[in-house]
């Protein structure tokens, strides 16, 4: 299968000629602090390459992000998952709500067998 943005089982794949391993490479092309010559014939394609090795570059910074945030969700995803299948956390829910319950039992009967503040 060829690799894309997007794959039908969810990762990211890489996009060929996108990010930033081929901003890099098409930066390597202009020397370190190569001025654009204004008004030579060279300057409409010289600044439509800066434009192109920009959008690379910001493409790549994206998915880069993008793929951070959705490892991130798949890690939060699996540990809801683990936590939903371990059976000692179910046992340990009902115990927590039988325990409450108990106490509203205790408050309940208290309050309904509370002296009376007027004094009879």
């Amino acid at each position: 299968m060829p690799k894309g943005n997007h794959r039908e089982d969810g990762r990211q794949g890489n996009v060929k000629g996108v990010g930033t391993p081929e901003s890099h490479k098409m930066a390597d092309v202009i020397p370190v602090g190569q001025p654009i010559l204004v008004g030579h014939h060279s300057e409409k394609s010289d600044r439509s390459y800066r434009a192109r090795i920009d959008s690379h570059h910001r493409k790549g910074v994206e998915a880069y992000q993008r793929a951070k945030d959705l490892k991130s969700k798949l890690e939060g995803y699996e540990k809801l998952q683990a936590k939903h299948e371990d059976p000692g956390a179910l046992a340990r829910k009902v115990e927590k709500f039988e325990t409450e319950l108990r106490r509203l039992k205790l408050h309940e009967h208290w309050y309904k067998n509370r002296p009376s503040l007027s004094g009879k």
